[in-house]
């Protein structure tokens, strides 16, 4: 019995502490979504879409290079500015100041037809740096 008591309490605590782990790893990561001139705002910092430069393979092409989205997008946090571009899917990450954006997503994937700069919803995933 002495046995069975100290795995349960270790299972106990070893999922409690997994859990306060998750739960704090969730309070400071959020994903957005923005669209080209939309300002998304996280915490202190804001991030705002300012083009896209899309050479994916469009969908039904056939291309000898598979391409990247090129996503451009000034972030400010109080006085401070810097103005960046993410590669997806080669770049997607910038750090600044405290925290990290990440491109997770640009959609949608281009066709062979026009494809226009407002269709197109880029999803961040922000972190808080501690």
């Amino acid at each position: 019995m002495d046995a069975m008591f100290r795995i349960f309490v270790f299972s106990f605590i070893a999922l409690f502490v997994i859990e306060c782990s998750s739960k704090s790893e969730q309070l400071q990561r959020l994903t957005v979504q923005s669209r080209v001139n939309e300002t998304q705002k996280f915490n202190d910092i804001s991030i705002k879409v300012k083009n896209v430069n899309d050479s994916r393979c469009p969908s039904g092409c056939e291309c000898v290079w598979a391409g990247e989205a090129r996503v451009f997008l000034n972030i400010t946090k109080n006085d401070n500015s810097m103005d960046t571009c993410l590669i997806f899917p080669s770049q997607p990450i910038v750090k600044f100041m405290d925290y990290s954006v990440e491109l997770r997503d640009v959609s949608p994937y281009p066709l062979c037809d026009n494809q226009f700069t407002s269709d197109y919803i880029f999803t961040f995933q922000v972190s808080v740096l501690r």
